[in-house]
């Protein structure tokens, strides 16, 4: 039997139980103010306290017990641009409010502060997909010059789990599905599809989605990092200097047109869901043993992850407000994708 360690720095107890033959240490961890805690469904999203940089660890409840479902101290918005302190935190109903400081640099070479208000809310009325929303507001009195170095700012990552190198190329990475956008043609070029991302680790036993409000992020352009062209809804993975490889799923980019962020509100919206792989949530198909690598073919395979893709369509026109459209071109034509049942 093949054991997989997998660390969760900064999490209470570990995600243990879910899948068997998984180890997990555990870690002490104070939990912040109640008022930052955020309950939706099976979940608890667990928020920064103010005078920190703002950030979330998302948990799962198993049985009687809150297990993380991500790493702890995921950055709302990821880049050195982006060290968002907060000033303030408050709950009110299934909300949590956000404020503070930031600081860039901007187009002259000099320092630039800027405040910034963040709305996180437990989307609750769908009892089948209990969302959390993140809507992030930067208020820039000037441009900022981004830092387009060996790495690529601004991007959406969350860190959903950490383990030894050995094990992942042994074990973890053969049990996981990824469900990524946008396509790509035969070329390369990437089409202007649902700006979403999907991934069932087996090795946890959760699956993880995300879905990216581009149509309110309209600071996106060649004068920075031109959506779709640029950005892709995919998984990443970065090895650390002790040995382990850390993974993690957002809105990615590997390069940029320009550094220029423009003054004015600019918006980071996106939706972040976790549930157990045991639960359905494509049509009532019981993903966990659809996706299982042992016994579903690759023609199986394809035929659930359509089903959700249709499953995060509906997500997409229900939460998304307007349609994300792309500068070189229209939306393509919307396709229903039914589900095959496995027997």
């Amino acid at each position: 039997m093949r054991t997989l360690l997998v660390t969760a720095v900064g999490a209470g107890p570990a995600y243990a139980g879910i899948s068997t033959g998984i180890t997990l240490p555990s870690f002490e961890w104070d939990p912040p103010p109640p008022s930052t805690i955020l309950e939706n469904g099976s979940q608890q999203l667990r928020i920064s306290p103010t005078g920190s940089p703002l950030a979330f660890q998302n948990f799962l409840r198993v049985g009687d017990e809150w297990k993380p479902a991500t790493l702890a101290n995921n950055a709302i918005v990821t880049g050195a641009s982006f060290p968002l302190l907060t000033s303030r935190v408050r709950r009110e109903g299934s909300s949590v409010f956000c404020d503070g400081r930031g600081n860039a640099e901007g187009l002259d070479g000099k320092g630039l502060s800027y405040g910034w208000d963040s709305e996180i809310t437990a989307l609750s009325h769908d009892a089948d997909a209990p969302w959390f929303r993140f809507r992030t507001t930067l208020h820039l009195s000037a441009p900022v010059k981004l830092r387009q170095d060996s790495r690529i700012e601004p991007q959406i990552i969350t860190w959903l789990s950490s383990s030894s190198t050995l094990m992942e190329g042994q074990s973890g990475s053969w049990r996981r599905v990824l469900l990524e956008q946008p396509t790509r043609n035969s070329l390369g070029t990437h089409g202007n599809d649902l700006p979403a991302v999907y991934l069932l680790d087996q090795s946890i036993g959760a699956e993880t989605m995300m879905y990216f409000d581009v149509g309110d992020m309209a600071w996106m352009s060649t004068e920075n990092l031109p959506r779709f062209l640029v950005y892709r809804c995919s998984s990443i993975s970065r090895i650390e200097r002790e040995g382990t490889q850390r993974l993690g799923v957002g809105l990615l980019a590997d390069q940029a047109t320009g550094n220029v962020l423009p003054a004015g509100d600019v918006n980071f919206t996106y939706f972040l869901l976790h549930t157990t792989a045991h639960e359905s949530l494509a049509d009532g198909t019981g993903v966990r043993s659809a996706m299982d690598a042992s016994s579903a073919s690759p023609v199986r395979r394809k035929a659930y992850l359509a089903g959700l893709r249709c499953f995060l369509e509906r997500v997409r026109r229900r939460h998304g407000g307007r349609l994300a459209r792309q500068e070189r071109g229209a939306n393509r034509d919307q396709r229903v994708h039914r589900v095959a049942r496995l027997r």
